[in-house]
């Protein structure tokens, strides 16, 4: 397996020798050092680093907690503090930088290697999740018709553009909303409101629901002709903890079917 590249940003050239000396020790490979925040962004992307190992009171303009949020912000790169800082409004301010380590000086090589390893796992374990997620974002917004997540609640989580070009509301808009708020349903023949389970009052053997052709009333008038169907979203021991509800909208078949008998 190929070392892990690291950058040391430590003032002390003491104690940055010793961090480069422990490293290779370690199967790290240091590429880096340097005294000066305000190199860190621009070196640790020059040298391509995994981790950053980042002591917090550095030379110069800027210190390490406003250097690690700049690689945070810039940077999909770890960043774990190495310093002597134990204050607590320090550590207050480097929990701000969401740091993926926080080593204290003098430390022992297990509790370095440890530290590196956590972070690295960590980090790679994000990186998957994130490109999961994008991913997810992608297919979720090429499907034809309309998607909406609700939690527990009934709640909005998140809805597609084509959900949202049917119900009028912007996805912010519509986020922690009532699912029967932003589409406001009516029985298609009674044009009654049409009320929808919410999963924590529900049963816990909820199965799927419908599809139902319902009538959606739109913002600016109108109605659209709408298929919804819902489907449990269960937790590992069954629970039901939200719904996916699909959209698909019918009002063109629908006026073709009504000229048609006309």
């Amino acid at each position: 397996m190929k070392s892990k590249r690291l950058l040391i940003v430590e003032d002390q050239a003491i104690v940055a020798a010793d961090l480069e000396a422990r490293l290779r020790t370690m199967g790290y490979e240091p590429v880096g050092v340097t005294a000066l925040g305000e190199n860190a962004f621009p070196l640790a992307e020059e040298l391509q680093v995994d981790l950053v190992l980042m002591d917090i009171q550095l030379k110069g303009a800027t210190d390490g907690i406003t250097a690690a949020n700049h690689i945070r912000d810039g940077l999909e790169i770890p960043v774990v503090f190495v310093t002597a800082h134990t204050d607590e409004a320090t550590f207050q301010r480097a929990r701000i930088t969401s740091p993926f380590g926080y080593v204290l000086k003098p430390f022992n090589d297990h509790e370095l290697h440890t530290a590196i390893e956590v972070a690295l796992d960590r980090h790679a374990s994000e990186v998957r999740l994130k490109r999961t997620q994008q991913s997810l974002a992608t297919v979720i917004e090429s499907i034809g018709g309309g998607l909406v997540v609700t939690d527990e609640w009934g709640l909005v989580q998140m809805m597609n553009r084509a959900a949202s070009l049917l119900s009028g509301w912007s996805p912010e808009e519509a986020l922690l909303k009532p699912f029967g708020e932003v589409f406001g349903f009516v029985d298609a023949s009674t044009l009654e409101p049409v009320d929808f389970p919410i999963p924590k009052a529900a049963d816990a053997d909820l199965s799927a629901l419908g599809p139902r052709t319902l009538k959606l009333p739109g913002r600016g008038g109108g109605a659209a002709i709408i298929d919804c169907a819902g489907s449990p979203i269960r937790h590992g021991n069954g629970r039901v903890t939200g719904m996916v509800w699909m959209l698909s909208d019918r009002t063109r078949d629908a006026v073709q079917k009504q000229a048609g008998a006309a």
